[in-house]
């Protein structure tokens, strides 16, 4: 994702932030028509942990990690909030199995691998979760997901385990107007509550407590600032509560490019990735 982002002549700046975000792997693409360098960069990042944007004509980058420390600078007092209101992301966009299809062949214009179902468990949940009883019997919903950025099964893998953990629950959304001194405030912080607002829980829960569990997974009294809007005389945030599925990457290993035919002279028996081969030749008569 960085060679690309340097490829197209973004700041480094810019591409040391992508660096210090959850990495799922490498990626390798052909692109085989004219494509704009946005919506590039766009499509790449659905298969990544991050969101670019835009903002007073730069581009940006932010994500949604796997595992956050409790620590944020961002603290929005409860007294300070003008308005509120809250709600869950839908139940249609819960999963309790992944299936990330990759190794997009240009040719036949289809995927020939799949990672086949990843589950919450295998996305670092704890056995306890139970999308039966938290969603009702026989609640049983899949997410295919198709990336023409991937070809290792190892990066394949990891993409699925994170999308798995990001929606194995559902996330509690709120959405809130305050005063002009949150004005600093900006897409994609982190922030969180110093305590309740109007002294109400949603949906049962203590949206500012450290760990509190769901369903088997832990629920930050984290927020990811997913919009803002800044007028004259107000700031409105709407804000994603952050779920922990700290799970295990998979080791993705070396592109080594190189001839991968033994009858080839240049064969490197190393090479993962085929290169030109190159053929001894013998001139003489045929006849």
């Amino acid at each position: 994702y960085t060679e690309i982002l340097s490829e197209l002549d973004f700041d480094d700046e810019l591409i040391q932030s992508s660096l210090s975000d959850t990495e799922l792997g490498k990626y390798a693409f052909t692109v085989d028509k004219k494509i704009n360098s946005k919506k590039l960069i766009e499509e790449l990042s659905q298969s990544t942990p991050l969101y670019p944007y835009f903002k007073d004509g730069e581009f940006r980058i932010k994500s949604i990690k796997s595992k956050y420390t409790d620590s944020t600078n961002n603290i929005i007092k409860a007294e300070d909030v003008i308005s509120y209101k809250y709600s869950r992301t839908k139940i249609e966009k819960v999963y309790s199995s992944v299936n990330v299809k990759y190794h997009y062949d240009y040719g036949l214009k289809d995927f020939t691998k799949e990672t086949g179902d990843i589950t919450p468990t295998e996305s670092g949940l704890s056995g306890d979760y139970n999308p039966e009883h938290e969603f009702g019997e026989e609640f049983n919903q899949e997410l295919v997901f198709e990336s023409k950025y991937i070809r290792h099964e190892e990066t394949a893998v990891n993409l699925a385990k994170y999308l798995c953990g990001l929606h194995a629950n559902q996330h509690n959304l709120i959405t809130l107007t305050l005063p002009l001194n949150y004005l600093t405030l900006e897409l994609g912080d982190i922030v969180k509550f110093d305590k309740l607002i109007q002294d109400r829980k949603i949906f049962g829960e203590d949206y500012t407590s450290p760990n509190s569990v769901r369903n088997g997974q832990i629920i930050y009294g984290l927020f990811f600032v997913e919009k803002i809007k800044k007028s004259l005389d107000k700031v409105e945030v709407s804000l994603y509560q952050l779920h922990e599925f700290d799970f295990e990457l998979e080791d993705v290993p070396e592109m080594i490019v190189g001839c991968t035919d033994p009858n080839a002279i240049n064969y490197d028996p190393d090479a993962t990735h085929n290169s030109v081969c190159e053929y001894l030749v013998v001139e003489g008569c045929t006849d």
